[in-house]
């Protein structure tokens, strides 16, 4: 897809669109009305961009617009409802919007992070996911403010920034450690035993500065690159 504006808006809007198609709450039209669809689309974007692709091209303003037409008066979706869901890092930018769309999912949220937040759209306390004790003492609270259980756990704090691999390890990428791979570890522990109780899940969010690149064997004539080691979720 190639639009005229920013593709992060443009697949937030397919994803939407998918996401009400696939749960039913959006039919879909009939195949006739869609060929005749595309094929106008098509015809448009050849007499504004020419034949270089045209079926890839898109004006993102009037995709939006389209998007939002199609998805108007569809209910919203809560496949959330009753879930208890515990999200680190729920003061920052992420944070905030997962704790916000959780909700309008209908699952009741609360947050951890090293700061509590009261401006935050869920409840956010305090905790420091590097000590044992404060993580201890967070995940209790949350689940006695989740009525007693946890269903999904988010881990969504974390700490990135530079770290070359040509140099020994610095204090940051100690920081780094604690917080992304042992206080993650740490947190998810600690309520384990609610979510064997409730089938729960764990989820982890990683940034690209979170995958550890693995070296890819040099071949003739080719230089030698990087790709990204497996990542689970």
């Amino acid at each position: 897809m190639q639009s005229t504006g920013s593709a992060l808006l443009v697949v937030e809007a397919q994803s939407r669109l998918l996401a009400a198609c696939l749960t039913g709450r959006l039919r879909r039209p009939s195949q006739d009305r869609m060929l005749a669809s595309v094929t106008a689309e098509l015809h448009a974007a050849r007499e504004r961009w020419g034949h270089r692709q045209p079926h890839r091209r898109i004006d993102v303003d009037q995709y939006l617009r389209q998007v939002t037409r199609d998805l108007k008066g569809v209910r919203k979706a809560t496949p959330l409802a009753g879930r208890r869901v515990l999200v680190t890092g729920a003061a920052g930018t992420i944070g905030r919007a997962l704790g916000a769309r959780f909700t309008e999912l209908g699952a009741r949220v609360v947050g951890l992070d090293l700061h509590a937040d009261a401006s935050a759209p869920v409840p956010v306390m305090g905790c420091d996911l590097t000590d044992p004790e404060s993580v201890t003492k967070g995940v209790e609270e949350a689940v006695w403010l989740l009525g007693g259980g946890v269903d999904v756990l988010v881990n969504n704090a974390g700490r990135g920034g530079p770290a070359p691999a040509e140099l020994r390890p610095s204090a940051e990428v100690h920081a780094q450690l604690d917080l992304n791979l042992l206080g993650a570890w740490d947190v998810t522990v600690a309520p384990l035993p609610h979510f064997e109780r409730a089938r729960g899940r764990v989820v982890f969010i990683a940034s690209r500065m979170a995958v550890l690149p693995c070296r890819r064997p040099p071949r003739t004539g080719t230089r030698c690159g990087w790709r990204p080691a497996r990542t689970w979720a």
